[in-house]
């Protein structure tokens, strides 16, 4: 069935979907903005303080045959969400069951940032394609440490890119 499932929305894919928090907002000079200049079949559903409870909320709007890039989890771990790892994996399978594999974006850190930012799930058994997390520079942040500038978006971009 699985097969079956996968077959299906790798024959009509109509489009990728971007899910995520801030980080993920599609304007000029950011990563989303660009992925949907080259890619017009994108749609991006971002929340300023988006959280993975959010994201579980709107997963019945998903639609389906999509493939799906997930960018959260941020505002977990600044929030200390204690179910952050439960719902990936209900995000996961919810995803994989409308639409086959999801990617998910694991994190981008600064090369020396404090711990809190580096606290992520390993989600290699689940049902997703996981890119390693993305290690650039603090220069490639803005001034809050969490959000990044043009060139920082730049690199996503390109990483995203790579691995997608």
């Amino acid at each position: 069935m699985i097969w079956t499932i996968l077959l299906l929305c790798s024959t009509l894919i109509r489009g990728t979907i971007i899910l995520g928090d801030s980080l993920s907002e599609p304007v000029r000079g950011t990563w989303t903005y660009q992925w949907k200049m080259e890619n017009p079949d994108t749609e991006v559903i971002w929340k300023s303080g988006g959280t993975t409870d959010w994201l579980l909320d709107i997963l019945p709007t998903i639609p389906p045959n999509r493939r799906v890039i997930i960018f959260i989890g941020i505002n977990d771990v600044l929030h200390k969400n204690n179910n952050t790892e439960e719902n990936i994996e209900k995000i996961i399978n919810h995803i994989y069951a409308k639409c086959g594999q999801p990617v998910i974006v694991s994190g981008v850190y600064h090369i020396y940032s404090s711990p809190r930012y580096k606290e992520f799930v390993s989600y290699g058994e689940w049902n997703a394609k996981v890119i390693p997390p993305l290690l650039l520079p603090r220069n490639h942040f803005g001034d809050d440490g969490i959000h990044l500038n043009g060139v920082g978006h730049q690199r996503l971009y390109e990483w995203v890119r790579t691995h997608y």
